[in-house]
């Protein structure tokens, strides 16, 4: 059997990487699980490049309608859109499609902040 010394020793060894482990991973982790939103879908004309530009809680204009359970965000030629509904906060499944004469056509997921 292990002494009080050795024990104490070991539980400080093993567990301090732990404590330290939960302490910088754990509100990630809190995020990711508890702040969802409903999923987004992003409609842009096909071809288009260069900078797009959302417009939340404007007055006046429409709110955003639900197709299928995805929000829909369909932007103009211009790249932009003007809604009266919120930003939604949170964690989503979003889909990004390129919208063109012959329909919609899935754009490629590169991840967050690396272009298309």
């Amino acid at each position: 059997m292990l002494s009080p010394k050795v024990g104490f020793a070991a539980l400080a060894i093993l567990g301090l990487p732990v404590l330290i482990a939960a302490a910088v991973f754990g509100p990630a982790a809190f995020d990711l699980a508890f702040h969802r939103r409903p999923p987004e879908r992003y409609v842009i004309p096909a071809g288009f490049t260069g900078w797009t530009r959302i417009d939340f809680r404007k007055p006046g204009a429409p709110r955003l309608p639900i197709e299928d359970g995805h929000l829909l965000l369909r932007l103009d030629a211009l790249g932009r859109l003007a809604t009266s509904s919120d930003p939604q906060l949170g964690h989503g499944k979003d889909q990004f499609f390129a919208a063109s004469s012959t329909g919609l056509q899935p754009l490629p997921y590169v991840g967050v902040c690396k272009g298309g």
